[in-house]
């Protein structure tokens, strides 16, 4: 399995275990995905990484990163840098 696939297993199966510890936890779990590149929305990630932790929800937020630069930023902005995945392959239906 690739590192990027490992990367997001480990990642799902903290959001799990965090997600049975919430004493308010109820229903299905949720883990919310997201996937960028480039310089011009890595701007963006930290107002959104706060904006999942003022939600409760940053423990359940996933980014998948496709180059250096976005996964420097969620590490610096993301509170678990575990669930800030790099991946690789940049196109334009990385994006849709």
């Amino acid at each position: 399995a690739s590192e990027a696939y490992v990367a997001v297993l480990r990642a799902l199966e903290l959001s799990l275990v965090d997600w049975q510890k919430d004493s308010l936890a109820s229903g299905r779990p949720l883990v919310i995905f997201t996937m960028l590149y480039g310089q011009r929305l890595a701007t963006y990630l930290p107002a959104w990484l706060k904006r999942m932790s003022a939600f409760d929800h940053l423990s359940r937020s996933l980014v998948f990163c496709l180059d250096e630069i976005s996964l420097e930023v969620c590490k610096q902005g993301h509170g678990a840098p575990d669930f800030c995945v790099e991946g690789g392959i940049q196109s334009a239906s990385s994006k849709f």
